[in-house]
């Protein structure tokens, strides 16, 4: 199994390229520091770390060669996308998902992020009443563009939502909590279609 007291410590999302390489996300300090290691792994060996680009990270996906990394802070300033180099995790650019979301420092807060496995659009799930879902469309330059034109919003319809997965033409996200009062696990049609209730809800069994 893996192990690693330094860069494996209190880590938050994985996820794994065509390739079978493992990106982790961790938070060293714990989760109220903004320290941030990205790191790359090839079964137990690491490749590389970048512990540099990111603060406050908190969600990871990946688009071809390309590495997203979604930073969650009530601070504007910390609201961006880093991308990074998925072949040596260098920094590569950002982008800024907070325009014209409410200031009042109380949220909603950005929880998870993924990419259209066909088009590389990047969604991201907000944590507030509605289920917030922004889609920020990819160039044809690889670059993503946030002005107020450049992004479109849903209503997922689930509460405070914390998880999101693009799969065939629909979000796929769960409310923050198992009951369901919080929407379960609901299925959006992209571009502003439906929203329909796979489960309620959801728990432990057996």
């Amino acid at each position: 199994y893996l192990y690693d007291t330094t860069y494996l410590n209190y880590v938050s999302d994985l996820t794994f390229d065509d390739d079978g390489y493992m990106y982790t996300l961790s938070r060293p300090s714990g989760n109220e520091s903004a320290e941030t290691y990205v790191c790359k792994w090839s079964g137990t060996n690491r490749i590389g770390c970048n512990t540099g680009n990111v603060s406050y990270g908190s969600a990871l996906t990946h688009y071809e060669e390309q590495l997203f990394v979604l930073q969650t802070h009530n601070l504007t300033s910390y609201n961006h996308v880093i991308i990074l180099s998925l072949d040596d995790l260098d920094y590569e650019d950002y982008f800024n998902y907070s325009k014209d979301l409410p200031s009042d420092g109380e949220g909603p807060y950005a929880m998870d992020l993924d990419a259209d496995p066909d088009t590389g659009d990047i969604y991201i799930i907000f944590r507030d009443y509605y289920g917030r879902m922004r889609h920020y469309e990819r160039g044809t330059d690889g670059t993503y563009c946030y002005g107020s034109a450049c992004w479109t919003q849903q209503w997922t319809y689930t509460r405070y939502g914390n998880t999101i997965n693009i799969h065939d033409g629909y979000a796929y996200t769960v409310g923050y909590y198992y009951s369901s009062f919080y929407g379960g696990l609901k299925k959006t049609e992209l571009g502003g279609g439906s929203t329909t209730t796979i489960w309620s809800s959801f728990g432990n069994t057996g």
